[in-house]
């Protein structure tokens, strides 16, 4: 996916799973298990098309899944909760450190990078 085209509306079912670094079955996959909250548009054609939302949720599934370690239904479990507010504190200061850690090492990088020129 071209990370520099802010301005796309919309992704295909390859972009996102180029996006994600998954196989594009698996997106389908998800798309499928995970309906309530992957909502892709349909084209004239037949073909999905994945919103800026639609990446955010999709990337999400994948953190749960991948890192997390969750199964379908607790990442379902997860997701309603997220979208219904009720989201656990745990879970709130988990994903705040995850995040903090994310930001230090792109910091790191950028540091480096400036170090270099």
């Amino acid at each position: 996916m071209d990370k520099n085209n802010d301005t796309k509306l919309y992704w295909s079912t390859k972009e996102l799973a180029e996006h994600l670094g998954e196989p594009i079955h698996t997106v389908r996959y998800w798309e499928g298990e995970f309906s309530s909250f992957l909502k892709p548009r349909t084209t004239i054609s037949g073909r999905y098309q994945y919103s800026r939302e639609d990446l955010k949720t999709a990337a999400l599934i994948k953190h749960l899944l991948r890192e997390k370690h969750y199964t379908i239904a607790g990442a379902k479990d997860y997701l309603r909760n997220r979208k219904s507010g009720n989201m656990d504190k745990k879970d709130i200061i988990d994903t705040l450190l995850e995040v903090k850690d994310k930001l230090y090492k792109i910091r790191a990088e950028l540091n480096a990078i400036k170090d270099n020129e």
